[in-house]
């Protein structure tokens, strides 16, 4: 079989044709998803004020569902763990004492899976006060045997 001029050349065109195709997308977008991404930025710390608002308004109702006192433990358990995840990147002192009420309840519920659960976050607390070897330490105290997480 013999192949023409004018089909190398045609094989050629589409080659480099294909070849631009790929390099003006992979060079020309990043430019623009960079410029997007830092327009989004700008956009999100606008709302700044906003994002605090709704996250302190979660906290407030959870505190108050909490603060009513009536609640059975399981469910005061289950609030404590939304309000233990609101606090995590917010407010790590409140996410410190939030766990150590969960291992409290944990402990009177005699719950080992609500147990292991509530020194995972105890850890996580430490993790985001930086009190790393508090952390190692509460996390290589946990004891998960005779758990569904075993």
């Amino acid at each position: 079989m013999k192949i023409s001029h004018k089909n190398l050349t045609i094989c050629a065109c589409f080659f480099v044709a294909l070849w631009t195709t790929i390099w003006l997308s992979a060079c020309s977008p990043k430019d623009e998803t960079i410029l997007y991404q830092l327009q989004r930025l700008d956009e999100s710390i606008k709302q700044r004020d906003n994002y605090i608002f709704q996250k302190e308004k979660r906290i407030s109702l959870l505190q108050e569902r909490i603060a009513t006192g009536h609640l059975p433990l399981e469910e005061k358990y289950g609030l404590l763990q939304l309000l233990f995840d609101e606090y995590s990147s917010y407010k790590n002192d409140s996410m410190f004492s939030c766990a150590a009420m969960l291992i409290s309840i944990a402990d009177t519920l005699q719950s080992k899976d609500k147990l292991v659960n509530s020194y995972i976050d105890m850890a996580e607390s430490y993790l985001w006060a930086g009190l790393f070897k508090e952390a190692q330490e509460c996390a290589n105290g946990i004891d998960t045997l005779q758990t569904s997480l075993s």
